[in-house]
């Protein structure tokens, strides 16, 4: 035979029969909402208990002697009714707010009107428009905030999509409210994970441990960290140098290259002594010095201009 197991912890959480009955009295006497979402979400050993004993809400309302809400016929006028009533009563016409005070008013705005926005329309309610100088007051308030101005608050206050419309960019955005280059640039970088004090103290790690601090080499391992220094101090060594470390400038090493014009020339001069004749030279040994020429000469033309005229100058 099979035996049910029942939790001592969970019915030590119920609340008796008799108080129950008692709070949904109560709660009709006041006026307080009976909706079960909204008793679930203020007393949940109330709802559980109701549940747990009468099996469905509306079974322990109708123990109780509470008149439950009735299932009600809407037509699209009584929805517009119902929506401007809750206006001109100050109520709020959120989403969140709707569903807590009337789950059966969203599901009918949703079946005659689609969206609440367009219902809104229907009625003559009109949205609250953010203009553009209002805007940038708003982001002047945000940007006194610490992380205030990060693209998850500006979406949360709603502000996000018209700073975009207003401005085109969010850098654009940043400038109207007085935000130059560098200040624009740290909020880019994430502040909130890279302040100035958490950089030294990567960069002291790194050094006791023994890592190598060239600029090239924690660009290459540590992008993040490299480009919140410049951000902060404006370079790696500056970094460095903030960090007490010293930091060594490297020295300028150059190539030192074999050709210059005259060496150029001189191979040209020596190609027509050997084959007598410019368009007789092979294409092989043309090719060798083209990008030479171009590079000293601007093009071969003018490398063999240069020879000629050299030439003419010997002769005199």
């Amino acid at each position: 035979m099979h035996t049910s197991f029942i939790n001592q912890n969970r019915l030590r959480y119920l609340i008796p029969k008799e108080e129950a009955i008692r709070l949904l009295k109560d709660r009709h006497v006041k006026g307080l909402s009976l909706n079960q979402n909204q008793v679930k979400k203020e007393n949940a050993r109330l709802y559980h208990s109701v549940v747990r004993y009468w099996g469905k809400w509306s079974h322990g309302l109708k123990t109780a002697g509470v008149p439950g809400r009735k299932y009600r016929f809407w037509t699209k006028e009584m929805v517009m009714a119902a929506v401007k009533q809750r206006y001109q009563e100050g109520l709020s016409l959120k989403h969140q707010a709707i569903l807590e005070d009337d789950p059966s008013l969203i599901v009918q705005i949703r079946k005659f009107y689609g969206t609440k926005h367009n219902i809104l329309q229907f009625c003559g309610i009109l949205p609250r428009e953010i203009t553009k100088d209002s805007l940038l007051e708003i982001l002047k308030n945000q940007s006194r905030k610490r992380g205030g101005l990060n693209s998850r608050e500006l979406r949360g206050i709603k502000v996000y999509g018209l700073m975009l419309k207003y401005f085109g960019t969010k850098a654009n955005a940043y400038k109207a409210i007085g935000l130059n280059d560098i200040e624009i640039r740290k909020l880019k970088h994430h502040l909130s994970k890279w302040s100035e004090e958490t950089v030294i103290k990567v960069i002291q790690d790194l050094k006791e441990k023994g890592n190598r601090l060239s600029g090239g080499i924690i660009n290459k391992t540590n992008p993040s960290l490299y480009r919140a220094a410049r951000t902060h101090f404006g370079s790696w060594a500056g970094a460095l140098q903030s960090a007490g470390i010293p930091y060594q400038i490297p020295k300028v090493c150059r190539k030192t290259s074999k050709w210059n014009r005259e060496k150029i020339l001189e191979k040209l001069k020596d190609l027509l002594i050997i084959y007598g004749d410019n368009k007789s030279i092979p294409l092989e040994e043309r090719f060798k010095y083209y990008w030479l020429c171009r590079r000293y000469f601007g093009s071969t033309n003018e490398a063999w201009k240069a020879l000629a005229g050299m030439a003419r100058n010997e002769n005199q």
